[in-house]
């Protein structure tokens, strides 16, 4: 027994080794525009030892973005930076050496594998870079969803099987993340010719933790985007989604709730199920979504005890509710910040050529990325645990 214990370890470790000398010889992933979100993505990257290049306009030991990117040479080691183009070059790179930031020079035209975290008229003109260099590019949620033909999000039924059909494409927000997710997971159980309706209800925070910005409010809700954004990945429920958003004064989540429509008797036990067995995805009481304040409060405490810093869950958190025969309500919050960072990574797996379907670039993130120490499995378990 002792000799089969040592040869399944051993054979265990050559498979990780394979993946490690694998992921090594990958070119680099360039993160132009790393900052809030792009982070995130490069956390993860890292932690599966996927060489990284950022680009980042300016630095300073009083910017957040600047502070995360130290925080991250701090637990993976160092890798290059590349100083915007534009005015005052010279002194702006002065300001990466003066924090001890590895900071290089490299033709971004030579990266065949880009996501881009910029925004307004950068992102245009970075786009119109990326297609005419033939690079395969991912723009983050919130630019101008014109500058591609395709929308991308890494949920259930959100993607055909192959999705090496999207090497330029925008990912979608976090709030159609959060939303995109959701309904997928209900479409596992559910056809979407049984589905009548899905009322949106986003409830949006002002600002991320420690901005500067002031803590507004605005409670009006207005009809929002959101809705056509979940209608162009999951195009099987055209027609059926509408959303309405307002702005109130916290940070770290956004807070929406769901109601979902049937044309025939639906248990929410058995949606319940679905979303349990989902690997990304935390599953709570439904007292903890109830009210958005306590309810962060709790997800701070949790995120505190799982050493998950301003308890940036990376999983989006749902509550299941039967609101009447033939209709449930999902209610829940969004990881501003974090929610998109795995959808990048299986794109990523697939403009590499390293996973040519869905399934297998899921499952591959799945095993090889961790959360501040956490894989993603352990990740759902410890909030799903700790929030019974």
């Amino acid at each position: 027994m002792a000799n089969i214990n040592v040869l399944n370890t051993h054979l265990k470790q050559m498979s990780i080794d394979t993946v490690r000398k694998n992921v090594r010889a990958m070119n680099p992933i360039l993160i132009n525009g790393i900052g809030t979100v792009g982070s995130r993505i490069a956390h993860l990257l890292l932690s599966a030892h996927i060489p990284i290049h950022g680009v980042k306009f300016s630095a300073s030991k009083d910017d957040i973005k600047s502070q995360e990117i130290l925080a991250l040479y701090k637990s993976f080691g160092a890798f290059p930076l590349i100083a915007a183009q534009g005015d005052n070059l010279d002194q702006r790179t002065q300001q990466f050496k003066n924090l001890n930031l590895n900071v290089e020079s490299h033709d971004l035209t030579t990266y065949s594998v880009v996501i881009d975290g910029t925004d307004g008229d950068v992102t245009k003109n970075n786009v119109n870079n990326y297609k005419k260099h033939n690079q395969k590019f991912l723009i983050q949620g919130g630019s101008d969803p014109e500058l591609t033909n395709k929308d991308f999000v890494s949920a259930p039924n959100s993607v055909s099987q192959h999705i090496t059909n999207f090497p330029q494409a925008r990912q979608v927000s976090c709030n159609t993340t959060f939303g995109s997710t959701a309904l997928g997971v209900v479409l596992n159980v559910i056809p979407a010719n049984e589905i009548q309706s899905v009322e949106m209800e986003l409830h949006r925070r002002c600002r991320d933790p420690g901005e500067k910005k002031e803590m507004k409010e605005s409670l009006e809700l207005k009809t929002s985007h959101h809705a056509e954004d979940v209608m162009s990945v999951l195009p099987q429920l055209h027609g059926k989604v509408t959303s309405k958003a307002n702005v109130n004064a916290w940070e770290h989540f956004h807070h929406t709730q769901i109601i979902i429509n049937f044309t025939k008797q639906v248990n929410a036990n058995i949606i319940t199920n679905q979303f349990q067995s989902y690997p990304r995805c935390i599953v709570v009481n439904q007292k903890i979504t109830e009210d958005a304040r306590s309810g962060m409060n709790m997800l701070m405490d949790v995120s505190k005890k799982l050493n998950v810093t301003d308890a940036d869950t990376l999983l989006p958190i749902y509550s299941i509710h039967q609101v009447s025969d033939k209709s449930i309500m999902i209610r829940g919050f969004t990881p501003q910040r974090s929610i998109i960072a795995l959808s990048c990574i299986d794109w990523i797996w697939s403009a590499t050529g390293k996973h040519a379907t869905w399934q297998s670039a899921f499952d591959a993130t799945n095993r090889s990325v961790k959360w501040h120490g956490h894989s993603i499995a352990d990740l759902k378990k410890g909030f799903e645990e700790k929030l019974k």
